[in-house]
């Protein structure tokens, strides 16, 4: 047996007992060397353990395997992993190679630093990603841990950073001269993992994070002399933690406080270094921001009281515009209008606001440029005698401006020579961060001065027009996006200031009375000169959630207005007043009104169209969400395009058509929309704005969206319930939403909801008058009084849809028309049945309801909290002062909040079906579980905590199976890297060359369609440091609830008509609507590729699916001696062809009837569903004789390719249908039938090989001896699936080595007459090729899901190539939300058809 024995993180004494008696009975024992280490040597080991040793590094655990693995299938051998055996990938590699040998393989666990990183205080459950950091080198400095931070801040998650160590490492030339020659061990400290953190966010610029981002630092965890040190990632970046091995973890937006209060008590800080308090960032600063126009006093910061103190005074006067030609009119010559702000820098560097001297900055005039990772300065100004230190060389400015005037002869033609700063540091070093966006330039000291005329500096300082433009044309060629202007920039004169800051060490500080009275002077003048901003900044929360940049100060509970804050909350500050002046001037233009990008602050990127971030997603950024998806007719989604969200883009139906759905939650008399876009009917109200969105999490059940209101956490949670096992509740076409509210401060709110729905759910016109009613259970509702009947009661209104025109009836108070449009459709919204919205007031203070016109709705809701108890009887059209059907909670005072709301279309009867006795209507399956509407209301609603177990269920069994198939079934693996969710790649505009999580050199090239190819031979690759099961888990999950939102379940006739006598009355008939591209019922090669699905998740509904087409057929409804296409041409017609004038696609109907019938038998063994439907079955694989071998020129399932003589991919359909009908034969006792249709199979199937594949012997062809074609084999999948063993292994070798070679970006193309591909189709494919093909097309696909420009749902047709679009040629063609995605599922249905064996 093969044992693989943790050993821990420290020493020999980590060891279990149970590890420790496995090791001293073993045969061998094997150390492994590579992947990390332990803190003692090898002798140490030996001699506690009782045994040699033999040390395994990676050549021959990863590439000689088959010593360690000798003879382990009669003996004991060890494998001893530090940390948890299973840490590391490449010894789930080992247990694999184990178990093809048939060697058992036994594990034992033990700590890890995936564990044992909680004793940092960090919650582990608050952990993302882990990412690895490897080291860099001059040509190599992978970023690919960078998107993974990203992702994790994103949505308010810890990283943890397993860090680089080089054991046994050769160098370049030893490794090409082949000669065995290691270098020195390396292993990686935290501090350089900071620094190349910080690097790289500096080279990618997209703020995920900042030199002032908490870490942690963690050296030797599990020793005796394990340290721990928190602080910046700066801080991190310049500390030394002494031995190895070292871990970093950088921690989340959102800290809890009790992992704050441990790092605060029991870890080491940058406070101090034993008893030395260390040196902060920042000094005390005083920022005056101030506009160009007057004069100014800063009278206020003279004071003979405190004259023995420094600070720094910052005049920032906003940049001109971003635009190409910058503005040329001239700033005026003087400074007033200021605001005043007295901020602290960093903790424990002064206790008050001190303040004695001011630096007058130089105005200068330049931008930004990043060169060589440093932020050099482009200025025009004479500033040597401003920045003597900070200048660059005479020479190398000379050989810049050289260069520049070979490069850019354009601008450079009208510039004088330029100067070039290189900021510096404390330490008088060049920085690569600088922290504040301005260089250290002074021109004068000044104290003790009651104003400052800065006219003659300014006019120093002139700039013609024509040095602006440019200025603005160079700045547009090597700093794009920076901002060119007019800065005042200073010098804080940090020598001094740290020489203060040591004297007041040394001595002791105490907070003195006239420093008090400086601090009581400075606030008053900030009231004075700033109370409007100033009111502005006091609402102020940091950190901020959304952008990612600045942490605030993190060892608070709260923020803080008042001295003695963070530098960050001097940089949000200093943001807020740039914002506020930028966007007030006259001169501004809106490109203009940011912050400095080296704030970290930039609302021209990220942001969505109401201004506010762009959410995280997890597990993928999909097309669109789905919100309600429980039938054809209940259909909503949230389209991400333009990066919207919830309450940006709205709500659609799944064609891409606005639904009115509202949503908004009130917080301490402020109103936050959160759903929907009706706010912008209304006029500016001050209490009205958008939540800000966090985060968008799906699975297979669950959309969760979260947003920010103000202190208050909102969660917009959308349950559509998958529950394939449960036919009365899956046949509910209703859907859930809840919305809660949390508060984030710990303290109470006064918190509402509201939330309305109109009337495009249940009509497509919007000049046909409709009605509506409301319900309390199933009594009307008049609205007169307070109708509150309990908090169990349920409301429900009744949108009730367009009546052909007749005579009306009268009932009640409202107007029914005699005859509705029954069964039928208009632009896919049903023209019969009822659109429902239902809520309880629950545990609401009060609770209340109204129906009327949208804006006066929602304009009283947003002035009072409330609605009026009102039915509007004004029927109409709802294009006519739009009618909304609404209600309102009022919790009162609470931490926590939540109102449920169900929502959905409901049909009545359900379908229309043909049997002997004429067509019939069918009633929905849930009648006949639940009742009437208002019984299955009131069901479904009160349902939900059970139906929330049922799915949770379901999504935590969908988990384990991904997790068990990708145990079993991973791809090759070189490295212990570890791989994660798709980065973003597309937008780059430059090349990548990297080494993928699996050791192959790879190059990528956005700017064409090739995709990732192969460094040595230019075949495609899967898409780098993507983990595939969390890509796979992406594309099922999403894929779920589409499946089940195209089908409905129908109570049988009490008379079929067919001769079936397998046809169960208590079973219901499943029907299906082609939704998107034709429309049909029950179509046979939308069933077909659905099929993975249903025999993963229940194959008693494939039955239900097949149950009606063979009614039909069987009961002699249907012409033709082939299967038929569909049950009816337009959902919800199920009338069948009589006259057999359906679709022509014999060949590829009766093979899919075949194989779906035989794969319900395989995944069931219900033989008696075979015997019953085998003379049926019979006259099918008789056509198939007849003309699958050449099916000549007929269509396939992708009939949007158009027809095509001799199909390759529709022969072996076919044949493999001949083989699936022997073992059909078989089961039905008719041996000599079996024998027939077995050999026939064989006999085609070696004739189809001759025809079908290139001479090259290299692949298959799309079309018989086509030399120049190829297409996607997907049709050789059942062969595997059903264990027919029709196809030889060679042949999916062939062609799992041949896709790589025509891949694309997003996956293979369907066939080489176009650069589109089936989603549903590859992954059938992807389930027929070797592990390392089969991660190209899954990786493929989930790179496709996070990248594409498609904006409605999951489509299955898309490009591989540009922005992965629908596709446009021949024309546009648009296949959206169909249940062929079920075919997504191909490779959890074969996992299980071989555990089912």
């Amino acid at each position: 047996m093969l044992y693989l024995v943790g050993l821990g993180l420290a020493d020999e004494t980590d060891i279990t007992i149970k590890g420790l008696n496995v090791v001293k009975a073993a045969q061998r024992v094997y150390l492994e060397a590579y992947t990390s280490i332990l803190m003692v040597d090898k002798d140490k080991l030996e001699a506690y353990y009782g045994c040699p040793i033999i040390l395994a590094d990676r050549e021959m655990v990863e590439l000689s395997s088959d010593e360690i693995l000798a003879g382990a299938d009669t003996t004991d051998v060890a494998f001893l992993v530090v940390g948890d055996p299973f840490g590391a990938t490449t010894h789930t590699d080992l247990v694999l190679r184990a178990r093809e040998l048939k060697i058992q393989t036994q594990s034992i666990h033990n700590a890890s630093i995936m564990s044992a990183i909680g004793a940092t205080g960090l919650q582990l459950y608050n952990f993302g990603q882990t990412v690895s950091m490897v080291f860099f080198t001059e040509s190599w400095k992978p970023s690919s841990f960078y998107d993974r931070v990203q992702e994790n801040r994103q949505i308010g998650l810890h990283t943890l950073m397993l860090l680089d160590i080089k054991v046994k490492e050769q160098s370049l030339e030893n490794l090409a001269r082949g000669r065995k020659i290691f270098e020195p061990p390396r292993f990686m400290t935290a501090s350089q993992c900071a620094a190349q953190m910080l690097e790289t966010e500096q080279s990618r610029g997209e703020g995920a994070y900042g030199p002032n981002v908490l870490a942690v630092g963690i050296a030797r965890l599990g020793a005796m002399d394990q340290q721990m040190a928190a602080g910046t990632l700066q801080q991190i970046s310049e500390f030394d933690m002494g031995a190895p091995l070292h871990s970093l973890v950088l921690l989340g937006t959102r800290v809890h406080d009790l992992e704050r209060e441990y790092l605060r008590e029991a870890i080491f800080t940058f406070n101090y270094v034993g008893s030395e308090r260390r040196a902060s960032i920042l000094p005390l600063a005083v920022i005056i921001v101030a506009s160009l126009s007057d004069s100014i006093d800063l009278s206020f910061l003279a004071s003979s009281k405190c004259s023995h103190h420094r600070c720094e005074a910052t005049v920032l006067k906003p940049a001109h515009t971003q635009k190409k030609k910058a503005q040329t009119a001239q700033p005026t010559a003087r400074l007033a209008n200021m605001s005043v702000f007295l901020v602290h820098g960093e903790q424990n560097c002064y206790n008050t606001a001190l303040v004695l001297s001011i630096y007058i900055a130089h105005f200068w005039s330049g931008f930004k440029w990043a060169r060589n990772e440093i932020r050099v300065h482009v200025v025009l100004q004479e500033v040597d005698d401003a920045a003597p230190n900070n200048l660059m060389s005479g020479e190398s400015e000379e050989a810049m401006n050289e260069n520049f005037r070979e490069l850019y002869p354009g601008p450079m033609a009208k510039l004088p020579p330029l100067r070039f700063i290189e900021p510096l540091n404390a330490n008088n070093e060049k920085f690569k961060y600088p922290s504040e966006p301005y260089a250290f330039v002074v021109d004068a000291v000044v104290q003790s001065e009651d104003w400052i005329d800065v006219t003659d500096a300014m006019n120093k300082a002139h700039i013609p027009a024509s040095q602006w433009d440019a200025m603005a044309d160079l700045r547009d060629i090597i700093a794009r996006g920076e901002k060119i202007g007019w800065f005042v920039v200073h010098n804080g004169d940090r020598e001094l200031a740290k020489q203060e800051r040591l004297r007041k060490e040394a001595n002791g500080f105490q907070t003195s009375a006239d420093e008090t009275e400086a601090v009581d002077q400075a606030q008053a003048i900030e009231s004075k000169y700033s109370k409007e901003l100033g009111e502005k900044v006091a609402k102020m929360q940091l950190p901020s959630k959304s952008n990612g940049k600045e942490e605030g100060m993190w060892l608070d509970s709260e923020p803080k207005r008042k001295l003695g804050n963070s530098r960050s909350f001097s940089a949000a500050i200093r943001n807020e007043a740039m914002e506020e002046l930028d966007c007030s001037s006259d001169q501004a233009s809106t490109t203009a009104c940011t912050a400095s990008a080296d704030d970290g602050i930039d609302v021209d990127q990220g942001r969505i169209g109401n201004g506010n971030p762009i959410p995280a997603y997890s597990p993928a950024r999909p097309p669109a969400v789905p919100l309600a998806v429980r039938s054809p007719y209940t259909s909503a989604w949230s389209s991400t395009s333009s990066n919207g969200t919830l309450n940006t883009n709205g709500v659609i139906f799944w064609p891409g058509r606005p639904l009115g759905w509202e949503g908004i939650v009130t917080v301490d008399g402020i109103s936050y929309e959160y759903l929907g876009i009706g706010s912008t009917t209304l006029p500016n109200l001050p209490n009205l704005q958008p939540a800000v969105p966090l985060t968008v999490i799906y699975d297979s059940q669950y959309s969760n969206f979260t947003f920010a209101a103000g202190p208050v956490e909102v969660t917009a949670s959308f349950l559509s319930s998958v529950l394939p096992t449960d036919l009365c509740r899956t046949s509910i076409p209703l859907s859930y939403l809840t919305t809660s509210a949390r508060s984030t401060d710990n303290k109470d709110h006064s918190i509402q909801f509201y939330s309305d729905v109109n009337a495009a759910w249940a009509a497509f016109e919007s000049n046909i008058t409709i009605q509506w009613d409301l319900h309390e259970g199933s009594n009307v509702i008049t609205g007169s009084g307070n109708a509150t009947g309990g908090s169990s009661s349920i409301y429900s209104w009744f949108v009730i849809r367009p009546h052909k025109l007749s005579k009306p009836l009268t009932v009640n108070r409202f107007i029914y028309l005699q005859k509705p449009y029954e069964f039928a459709e208009e632009m896919d919204v049903a023209s019969w049945g009822n659109f429902t919205y239902s809520s309880s007031p629950m545990s609401a203070q009060n609770f209340s309801f109204e129906s009327g016109f949208s804006g006066d709705l929602r304009y009283r809701y947003v002035m009072q909290h409330s609605l009026q108890d009102a039915v509007d009887m004004d029927y109409r059209p709802f294009a006519m002062r739009e009618p909304v059907f609404a209600y309102a909670h009022d919790f009162g005072s609470v931490s926590s909040a939540s109102v449920r709301y169900s929502i959905g279309s409901v049909q009545q009867p359900i379908v229309r079906y043909l049997t002997s006795q004429g067509v019939v209507p069918l009633q929905p399956w849930w009648s006949k579980c639940y009742g009437d509407i208002y019984q299955t209301i009131n069901f479904h609603f009160n349902d939900f905590n059970q139906t929330q177990i049922l799915a949770s269920q379901f999504e935590s069994q969908l988990k384990t199976d991904v997790d068990a198939y990708y145990g079993a079934n991973m791809a090759m693996v070189y490295s212990n890297s570890t791989p994660s969710i798709p980065p973003h790649y597309a937008n780059s505009s430059q090349g990548y060359n990297g080494t993928d999580q699996f050791g192959e050199q790879y190059i990528f090239d956005p700017g064409n369609g090739y995709g990732f190819l192969d460094a040595q031979n230019f075949t495609g690759i899967a898409i780098p440091d993507v983990e595939e099961a969390q890509a796979y888990y992406s594309i099922v999950a999403l894929s779920t609830r589409q499946i089940m939102g195209a089908y409905t379940f129908a109570v049988p006739p009490s008379s079929s008509g067919s001769s079936n006598t397998s046809s169960n009355a208590t079973e219901p008939l499943m029907f299906q609507k082609e939704i998107s591209s034709d429309g049909n019922v029950n179509t046979v090669d939308v069933m077909y590729p659905a099929m993975p699905f249903f025999l993963y998740a229940n194959p008693a509904l494939l039955r239900y699916n097949l149950e009606p087409l063979y009614q039909n057929q069987e009961g002699g409804f249907y012409p033709n001696e082939y299967s038929m296409h569909d049950l009816g041409s337009h959902y919800p017609n199920a009338t069948g062809h009589v006259e057999g004038d359906d679709e022509y696609m014999p060949v590829e109907e009766s093979g899919n009837m075949i194989l779906m019938s035989y794969a319900y038998y395989k995944f069931t063994s219900d033989a008696a569903y075979l015997q019953a439907h085998y003379p049926k079955l019979q006259q099918y694989a008789s056509y198939l004789i007849q003309f699958s071998l050449t099916p000549g020129l007929q269509l396939s399932t992708d009939d949007f390719a158009g027809q095509l003589v001799n199909q390759t991919n529709l022969a072996i359909k076919g044949i493999v249908g001949l083989a699936a009908m022997g073992e059909i034969a078989s089961i039905a006792k008719d041996e000599q039938s079996a024998a027939n249709y077995s050999a026939t199979a064989q006999s085609f199937y070696r004739q189809w090989e001759g025809f079908a594949i290139d001479p090259s012997g290299t692949h298959t062809l799309l079309s018989y001896q086509w030399r120049s074609s190829y297409s996607l084999l997907y049709n050789t999948y059942p062969s595997l699936l059903l264990n027919l063993s029709i196809i030889p292994d060679s042949l999916f070798e062939m062609q799992s080595a041949f896709y790589p070679s025509v891949s694309q970006v997003f996956g293979v193309p369907l066939d080489s007459r176009h650069s589109y591909t089936k989603g549903d189709e590859s992954m059938w494919t992807a389930a027929t090729c070797s592990p390392e093909t089969r991660r190209l097309f899954v990786n493929g696909l989930g790179y496709w899901l996070n990248e594409t420009s498609t904006d409605r749902a999951f489509s299955d047709l898309f490009e591989t190539i540009d922005t992965g679009s629908y596709p446009a040629s021949p024309g546009p063609i648009y296949f959206i939300a169909r249940p062929v995605v079920g075919g997504h599922f191909s490779l959890l249905a074969l996992d299980k058809s071989r555990k089912l064996g």
